[in-house]
């Protein structure tokens, strides 16, 4: 029985003769010369190639998730929908109001802020943008 250093060095012997082969188009020469040899290489080139197969056929089955019964659920139409929680959202936000012909001096001290002069020029440069762009491109 050979060791397995000599079976390395018979197996680099043989991938560098076939690479000189192919290099000088003599394929087929070494081909007869070495049959077993390359029946064995084309026979681990298949089996690799079908094991490969194989194990992709059996993830794509296995990871797929299989279908279980489900049923519509349909929510109780009788009373009305609730907004859940948000983050960040204020205790006090309103997603509506009744609207007043005047505010109270609640509704004011509630609802309204006094723009400063930073917000008034904040307002007057995206406005003066909008305008120029409606305006940049009229005749």
């Amino acid at each position: 029985m050979k060791s397995i250093p000599d079976m390395f060095a018979e197996i680099r012997n043989f991938f560098s003769d076939l690479s000189n082969a192919i290099g000088q188009g003599n394929i087929k020469e070494f081909s007869q010369s070495h049959k077993k040899q390359m029946l064995v290489l084309l026979g681990s080139i298949c089996g690799f190639v079908l094991a490969m197969l194989l194990l992709s056929v059996i993830l794509s089955f296995s990871s797929k998730p299989k279908p279980e019964n489900l049923e519509n659920i349909v929510p109780p139409l009788e009373e009305p929908l609730i907004m859940p929680k948000e983050p960040g959202m204020n205790g006090s936000f309103q997603y509506y109001r009744e609207q007043k012909s005047e505010w109270t001096k609640e509704d004011v001290d509630k609802w309204f802020t006094q723009p400063d002069d930073s917000m008034i020029v904040e307002i007057e440069d995206a406005n003066n943008t909008i305008i120029s762009d409606i305006l940049g491109v009229a005749p």
